[in-house]
């Protein structure tokens, strides 16, 4: 319990948003982010651990994201992540993404799997700009299969941003 402003406000009794780090990979070698240094274990996180987390927190309508310092398309098993999240009919799945390894298959099966939100994050909007600030990734790839993504999305439920951060 806290106090704020005379007043007292209890904390929820559990967390409405989840970050499952299911990977430390990243596609991109962006100079304004940490995340090429870090070096921590595991890279990668067992199936049995964000299975148990997901399982332990059922039915408390969580908001989970499968990403923080990482690329979550890196992650191969993503979709098999979303299904898990989404047996919980009270859950959502969101995203954040470059977009760079979000093609066509993947997409669609992101969308049936019932993903509800994605972010794509776009630093620049000429291509010499664009490769100074994420190298490693071509801006025009990028743009395509962001536009088709956003295409494809407006046959399911999937919320959309298209970000520069």
């Amino acid at each position: 319990m806290t106090q704020d402003a005379g007043r007292f406000t209890r904390f929820p009794p559990h967390p409405r948003f989840i970050q499952l780090e299911t990977t430390l990979a990243c596609n991109a070698a962006c100079g304004f982010c940490r995340q090429k240094d870090l070096e921590r274990e595991p890279a990668r996180m067992e199936e049995r651990l964000w299975r148990k987390i997901i399982s332990e927190t059922r039915g408390l309508a969580i908001t989970y994201r499968p990403f923080l310092q990482n690329e979550p398309l890196c992650d191969g098993r993503l979709e098999e992540v979303v299904a898990c999240i989404k047996e919980d009919p009270t859950a959502r799945a969101e995203l954040n993404t470059n977009g760079a390894l979000l093609g066509e298959r993947r997409a669609r099966a992101l969308l049936e799997l019932g993903l509800d939100e994605v972010r794509f994050s776009i630093d620049a909007f000429s291509s010499a700009v664009y490769e100074k600030t994420r190298p490693g990734i071509d801006r025009d790839t990028v743009y395509r299969r962001v536009t088709r993504f956003c295409e494809l999305a407006q046959d399911h439920r999937c919320l959309t941003n298209v970000r520069m951060i």
